[in-house]
């Protein structure tokens, strides 16, 4: 993976920068601050807490993943039972950053919670979302969005930045997870060293479904819950 091999650190941008196109399509993801505004970063917390003291518990076990000690690790489809995030997945402001980024109309596709809670939040092994889409005429884009600070530490986010030119990697079963895919470690072990996406609450990442990425355990005192909206995109309109 010649091509991954980071000739610049990615930095932040802000969401309306005519540069962010061309950052998406050189580097595979691009950095955004203040994504979500403090209020509304608290307002998502508090309905993410609801919908798992309440709502959950009645719901289909497969629709959560938890940790070895059952704390929750993340969650999936919340906008098919509730409406706050039923309207939050409809945001206009969000569907219209992913298309000026990539130039293509996009339609929502799914919604998740990363828990990663503290000390024992398990790592994000390392992948590419297109993994799920062989056989597919799909192509995705994911838009993770940070409701606390994503540090080194606490399970901040790597990126192999410009991994997504080199197309789909060999991925592998993982023990114990008879849905997720993974690449196995000796190809991650041959790859330059990933950039750590250190983000603050409200700021958000975008990124190709070919961009190789993953995220380490938390063994910190402090949480590291982020959500994320995959959107699939139409033809490219530019």
């Amino acid at each position: 993976m010649g091509s991954t091999a980071a000739q610049h650190e990615l930095r932040l941008h802000d969401t309306d920068e005519a540069a962010l196109p061309e950052s998406y399509e050189r580097d595979g993801v691009v950095l955004m601050r203040d994504v979500l505004s403090a209020e509304e970063v608290a307002e998502v917390r508090g309905n993410i807490a609801r919908y798992a003291k309440w709502l959950l518990p009645a719901l289909p076990e497969d629709w959560a993943r938890r940790e070895a000690d059952g704390t929750l690790r993340g969650m999936y489809f919340l906008e098919r039972v509730d409406p706050f995030f039923t309207d939050f997945a409809a945001r206009a402001d969000l569907k219209d950053i992913v298309e000026r980024v990539t130039g293509r109309t996009a339609t929502f596709a799914s919604m998740e919670t990363f828990h990663k809670p503290a000390r024992v939040g398990s790592p994000s092994l390392v992948h590419q979302d297109g993994v799920y889409y062989v056989g597919r005429p799909i192509v995705g884009v994911n838009l993770w969005l940070g409701l606390d600070d994503a540090t080194a530490d606490n399970g901040a986010l790597k990126y192999w930045i410009g991994s997504h030119h080199d197309g789909l990697v060999e991925h592998g079963g993982v023990e114990g997870d008879e849905f997720f895919r993974a690449i196995a470690p000796h190809l991650v072990a041959a790859m330059p060293d990933p950039f750590v996406a250190e983000l603050s609450s409200g700021s958000g990442a975008l990124h190709h479904d070919m961009m190789v990425h993953g995220s380490d355990g938390n063994a910190s005192e402090r949480p590291r819950l982020a959500m994320a909206l995959t959107y699939t995109l139409e033809p490219a309109t530019r």
